[in-house]
């Protein structure tokens, strides 16, 4: 994909850029205590782990490259 078509993306098209490639971590409270989501990059969740180790360990098995946000 070109600079120039970037400016043609629809928003759904910008939402789901990187989607089943690429994923984050997050930590969440939950009644069981802290867990770690995987989330692919349009945000659905992927995996809930007890470690962040293990969800690394998810983004591997599911073939998704973790990135970190800021």
């Amino acid at each position: 994909m070109e600079t120039t078509d970037l400016k043609s993306l629809t928003l759904d098209e910008l939402l789901g850029l990187g989607a089943g490639d690429v994923g984050y971590i997050r930590l969440v409270e939950t009644d069981e205590g802290p867990q770690y989501e995987l989330r692919d990059a349009d945000g659905s969740q992927l995996a809930t782990a007890a470690t962040a180790d293990a969800a690394l360990f998810a983004a591997e098995h599911l073939d998704i490259e973790p990135v970190t946000l800021h």
